[in-house]
């Protein structure tokens, strides 16, 4: 969803949960932000919706991760739990493929959670922007938050 001014674009929580700044990502890479500045989510629930309207670039063989790209050429990564590649799809189910255009709101994967406990993986899915600058993203709400409420206004 586009706001008023070009370059500006507002993204959805891809899943309930509660939204902590990403340095609190119990993984270095993602909490030093290597990967893309963005936010942590530590979810209440198993579904990760699209935060925008965007097409998807790529997923991860291990159906735990999705790499997107909106019309305005943001790319951003959902990576749902850390080490959950362990796994080797395990637990996850994917429903979109490279390729696809998805609609903001719509079912990208469902994992479980339970299985994520038992196997002592963080559940913190990061979501990260690749080519956009940390002071770029403005985080609209930070705690609990339901998936595809606003989360995040983001410019070049």
């Amino acid at each position: 969803m586009a706001l008023f001014s070009k370059g500006k674009e507002v993204f959805g929580c891809p899943m309930d949960g509660e939204v902590r700044p990403l340095s609190e990502t119990p993984d270095r890479a993602f909490a030093e932000g290597l990967l893309g500045d963005g936010v942590v989510i530590f979810p209440s629930g198993d579904k990760v919706f699209a935060p925008s309207a965007a097409k998807v670039n790529f997923t991860f063989p291990t159906r735990h991760a999705v790499g997107l790209e909106t019309k305005s050429g943001y790319e951003y990564l959902i990576h749902v739990g850390i080490n959950t590649n362990q796994l080797k799809g395990e637990g996850f189910h994917i429903y979109v493929k490279p390729g696809d255009y998805v609609n903001k709101g719509q079912l990208l994967l469902e994992f479980d959670q339970k299985l994520l406990k038992e196997k002592n993986l963080s559940e913190a899915t990061p979501i990260v922007f690749a080519n956009v600058e940390n002071d770029n993203i403005e985080v609209l709400k930070a705690g609990r938050v339901k998936a595809n409420e606003d989360l995040m206004v983001v410019k070049k």
